[in-house]
């Protein structure tokens, strides 16, 4: 459907001298948007990591059945932390990290294995990954 538009207003900026009146007259086409609905998960997921083994970056993909506080943190085998790459509260759906195998000093952290854990509310899981230079 094709219509028209009638827009009107008034700039005062004269200080004093009156009113300068704008009326303005377009044509315009309407257009249909649909609804989409994208399913929302039903559970908490904690992919793992793609590509793995990794040089220099990859992804870690978590999904979120409701919105909630998140922590993503990446661990060295010897249980000490090394970088939080999600401190905060997300929506529900499907999200993605990626690390670039630095710690939180920007430093580039070394081959090796390493941890990444997700905690979501009452929900943790933690997976492995492998760094390789």
């Amino acid at each position: 459907n094709n219509g028209f538009v009638f827009c009107s207003w008034i700039d005062n900026r004269n200080a004093g001298r009156g009113f300068d009146v704008f009326l303005n007259y377009d044509q315009y086409t309407a257009t249909d948007v649909a609804d989409v609905e994208v399913p929302m998960p039903k559970q908490f997921d904690l992919e793992q990591n793609f590509p793995n083994p990794f040089n220099p970056q990859t992804v870690i993909r978590y999904e979120l059945r409701k919105a909630q506080a998140v922590r993503l943190v990446i661990y060295n085998t010897l249980g000490q932390q090394v970088r939080t790459l999600v401190d905060d509260y997300q929506s529900a759906g499907t999200h993605a990290v990626t690390w670039d195998g630095t710690s939180s000093t920007a430093s580039q952290v070394s081959s090796g294995i390493y941890f990444y854990r997700l905690q979501a509310g009452d929900y943790f899981e933690t997976r492995k990954m492998t760094l390789l230079k």
